[in-house]
């Protein structure tokens, strides 16, 4: 008698069949991953293709607006160059102090005083007349200090180590007296002046400048000596001066000028590109009233 055993194989049979199903339907599915990634990725490149593409259209945008906003840079680089540039004229506002040397003998005599070199004046403010002994009309020699100015002058650097200018003062010290029926004492000075930079460009505000210069114009100098005279008391004294003592001091002031011409050495302190002080010092010579002396000057000068 034979027995039939399939139907205890089909539940392993159909086991078997379902196992391949589900391995074939995953072999299917894994490709369908790479898939989508592939897709993803696509939809990612054209995303940043699209940025970029208006990116470089804002750039652009950007690059047109540019000019338009960047035309002041020009101005603005040119107010820096002018704001470095060199002043091209020095502004000063000083003070000059004069000093004269004085030579003379006899100095208080009517014949020194009628000539205009010196005129005495008595401790009362008058100028003295009398009739001195010979020889004892006082004598005066040494160094007297001349006027002090105040001054106001304009220097233009014309170049390269080279300058050139002007100044002008008014003496309220040191105003010589007015001989009686002379000409008044003349506080003015006028003054042209060339330079000469030895140290380089002229007024220059990277280091201090030394020069030397020469100066001509107008100024009177008078300095005063005090000097003792002696009264010829068998002279009839003038009307004017019946009080005149055997012995007196007298003011003897020396007078010169009022032209000059000098030459002398100065130097500029710089305080930045458009401050200083400037300062010289200058031997001059007067006439057509002969003298010589010196004359010191310092002054803050601004740079336009």
């Amino acid at each position: 008698m034979i027995r039939r055993r399939t139907p205890l194989l089909s539940p392993f049979v159909a086991l078997v069949c379902a196992w391949s199903g589900a391995v074939s339907a995953a072999k299917s599915a894994k490709p369908s991953a790479p898939a989508e990634e592939k897709v993803v990725l696509e939809e990612e490149e054209e995303e940043e293709a699209e940025e970029a593409k208006a990116g470089s259209v804002v750039l652009d945008e950007e690059q047109e607006a540019e000019p338009g906003e960047k035309e002041p840079a020009p101005s603005e680089k040119d107010e820096a160059k002018s704001e470095k540039r060199t002043p091209s004229v020095w502004l000063q506002l000083g003070l000059v102090q004069d000093v004269t040397f004085v030579s003379g003998t006899e100095v208080c005599s009517p014949q020194s005083q009628i000539d205009g070199k010196f005129t005495c004046i008595r401790a009362s403010g008058s100028q003295y007349h009398g009739t001195p002994l010979p020889g004892s009309a006082g004598d005066a020699s040494g160094v007297a200090l001349g006027p002090t100015r105040v001054t106001f002058a304009a220097d233009l650097p014309l170049g390269g180590s080279f300058g050139a200018g002007l100044r002008v003062g008014y003496a309220f010290l040191g105003q010589g007296p007015t001989p009686d029926g002379g000409k008044k004492y003349l506080p003015w000075l006028v003054e042209a002046r060339g330079h000469y930079w030895f140290t380089g460009e002229a007024f220059s505000s990277e280091h201090v400048g030394a020069f030397v210069l020469v100066s001509g114009g107008i100024a009177q100098v008078d300095g005063k000596k005090s000097v003792t005279v002696r009264e010829d008391t068998s002279v009839p004294p003038p009307v004017g001066q019946l009080d005149n003592p055997p012995l007196q001091r007298l003011d003897a002031w020396h007078k010169s000028g009022v032209g000059f011409a000098g030459a002398g050495l100065g130097a500029f302190l710089p305080f930045g590109e458009r401050f200083g002080v400037l300062a010289d010092l200058r031997a001059i010579v007067l006439f057509p009233t002969p003298g010589f002396g010196l004359s010191a000057g310092i002054s803050m000068a601004l740079g336009l």
